[in-house]
C-alpha cells in the first residue's frame, strides 16, 4: 500500500505543478518500490519488537506469580514458630518484596492495564 502511495503521490504532485509531456519515469517506480521495503521493514521491526514485549512481560508475571506463592509458605512457616521478633521481621521483608511486585513490576491482577494479552501474530512466519 505505501508503495502504491508513493507511486501515485508524485503523479499527482507532477499534475499539480502542471509538468508537460509528464511520463512514468523509472525514479518514480524506484521510489515507490523502495518506500513499499522500507514499510514493511519496518512493520516486521515493530511486530518483533511487539512480540518481544510481551515474552518480557508474560515472565514478569510469572516472576511475580512464583514470588508471591513462595513469600506464602515462607510467612506460614514463620508463624508455626511463634517467634514475635521473627514474625516482625519476616512482615517487613514481605512488605518490601510485596512492594517491589506491585510498585516496579506491577500486578496484572490489581491493575487491569497491565493484564498480558498475546499480541496477533499476523506478520510472524509460520511455526
Amino acid at each position: 500500500m505505501m508503495a502504491a502511495a508513493v507511486f501515485l503521490s508524485g503523479i499527482v504532485i507532477d499534475i499539480l505543478l502542471r509538468v508537460e509531456n509528464r511520463q512514468i519515469l523509472y525514479s518514480d517506480i524506484f521510489s515507490s518500490c523502495v518506500a513499499g521495503v522500507l514499510a514493511y521493514a519496518a512493520s516486521r521491526y515493530y511486530a518483533r519488537a511487539r512480540l518481544a514485549a510481551y515474552e518480557r512481560l508474560q515472565a514478569t508475571a510469572e516472576v511475580n506469580h512464583h514470588v508471591r506463592n513462595a513469600l506464602t509458605a515462607v510467612l506460614y512457616s514463620v508463624h508455626a514458630r511463634r517467634d514475635p521478633a521473627l514474625i516482625e521481621i519476616t512482615h517487613q521483608a514481605v512488605g518490601r518484596i510485596d512492594w517491589v511486585l506491585k510498585e516496579v513490576l506491577g500486578t496484572p491482577d490489581q491493575d487491569p492495564q497491565l493484564e498480558v494479552h498475546k499480541p496477533p501474530r499476523k506478520y510472524d512466519r509460520p511455526a
